[in-house]
């Protein structure tokens, strides 16, 4: 028996013609409401296909990068993970520099991997031989980072922007000769400046203050770097900018304030720049904001940016806010810490003595004073320093007229001077200071 189509589909050629016309749409409409009516089985269907014809072409692909993973002819066709993963430094440096010569697109990313293989945010570099980078020709790809960043023009690829050019510099400069040769480039601190103000990354321009102190550490001639960076228009007004852009971490200021101290100490009346750009503003933020771990760096800073008399005495000018309630702050919030005590009562010492010794009673000094005396007792070892500076603190306050008249209006007040006359009659002999 012979099963034949029915008449009505072979007996006229517009009747399968129109039945081939009209069934996808009567298969869509039919799909239609079963979708609507519940589209979970038909979503794993969907689902299903995809995931076979996505793995097939995942296949198909891995097999043909099998095919050209050839490190001398098709290396500059790798993605950079296969390529940068295993490879060592000198044949990074190579393929790099292959693909800078032919304006490969891919040098982008064996730069960035190049990079971020040797440095991290912390500021701490990977362990390395000290000139591995200069041995294994570094020195071609940092000066043409230089040339490039210098000049955009008839580069079809950008390669080095203001974030990768501080980056790379932040891994070149650690070898001396490639340093002490970018020294020699006139405009080479001033590139430098510059990528640190176009950058919008918030960690770039760290990353560019610890570029200039490598510089300033491998200087053949002390002071080089220090008169560039206060030559330079808006040299201190961006290292101000940086400082002010800090949540407190010390790895952030650590080698801005390393920098604008060797500033202030070097180079003469650049003090005056720094005051200009609001930079006592930026100390006082920054000691609001510091970690203990960091309160040494700002306070070596306002230290040095103090004007000093030919005799090398600090005068605390009385040009700004009094830096007497700053000190006295930072003394109350880290009683517990030995090394800032000393540090900030030695320039209380000096404050007071240029100033006003009644601006310290004011500011609840001798309180804060008894505070950190009863945390480091005369009998704690390596303490008679302080406690010297304690001293002449308190003989200076008791045996000023100004101050003693204040002494009987509150009571914490004349508490505060009945503990002073006590504690310096307990440890007369103990130290031995000669009268303030």
């Amino acid at each position: 028996m012979i099963r034949r189509a029915p008449h009505w589909y072979t007996g006229s050629e517009k009747s399968w013609q129109r039945l081939y016309a009209l069934w996808p749409w009567a298969a869509g409409l039919a799909l239609g409401g079963l979708y609507a009516y519940d589209r979970a089985p038909l979503d794993d269907v969907m689902r299903a296909g995809f995931s076979s014809v996505r793995k097939s072409m995942l296949n198909t692909v891995s097999k043909l990068e099998s095919l050209e993973d050839d490190h001398e002819l098709g290396a500059l066709e790798l993605p950079p993970d296969r390529l940068f993963g295993p490879l060592p430094l000198k044949q990074q440096m190579f393929f790099a520099k292959q693909a800078l010569e032919e304006e490969n697109e891919l040098g982008d990313s064996y730069i960035t991997r190049m990079i971020t293989d040797r440095i991290d945010f912390g500021l701490q570099r990977v362990d390395e031989p000290q000139n591995e980078f200069y041995d294994n020709g570094g020195e071609g790809l940092h000066n043409e980072a230089v040339l490039r960043y210098r000049d955009f023009t008839n580069q079809r690829v950008k390669f080095f922007n203001c974030d990768r050019f501080i980056r790379l510099l932040n891994i070149s400069l650690e070898s001396k000769p490639i340093a002490i040769n970018f020294l020699d480039i006139p405009d080479g601190i001033s590139l430098i400046l510059k990528a640190m103000k176009e950058t919008s990354a918030l960690y770039t321009p760290h990353l560019g203050t610890r570029a200039l102190t490598l510089l300033a550490m491998q200087q053949p001639r002390d002071g080089t770097v220090e008169h560039n960076i206060a030559s330079t228009p808006d040299g201190i007004r961006t290292l101000c900018e940086v400082y002010a852009n800090t949540a407190g971490d010390p790895q952030e200021t650590r080698f801005v304030t390393l920098l604008l101290s060797s500033i202030l100490r070097t180079v003469p009346g650049v003090a005056q720049k720094f005051h200009d750009n609001k930079g006592l503003d930026r100390i006082f933020a920054a000691l609001n904001v510091a970690q203990c771990k960091g309160m040494p760096q700002h306070l070596r800073v306002y230290k040095d940016i103090l004007a000093k008399d030919p005799k090398g005495v600090r005068h605390y000018l009385h040009t700004h806010e009094s830096p007497i309630p700053i000190l006295l702050g930072v003394a109350k919030g880290f009683t517990e810490f030995f090394g800032i005590q000393e540090q900030l009562y030695d320039m209380l010492q000096d404050c007071v003595e240029q100033r006003s010794t009644s601006e310290f009673l004011a500011y609840g000094g001798m309180d804060i004073m008894h505070k950190a005396i009863t945390a480091w007792p005369p009998e704690t070892k390596n303490t008679v320093s302080l406690h010297q500076k304690w001293q002449k603190m308190y003989r200076k306050i008791l045996n000023d007229p100004e101050c003693t008249k204040y002494r009987n209006t509150t009571p914490e007040l004349q508490e505060a001077f009945v503990q002073a006359e006590k504690y310096l009659a307990e440890n007369e002999k103990m130290l031995s200071v000669r009268p303030a």
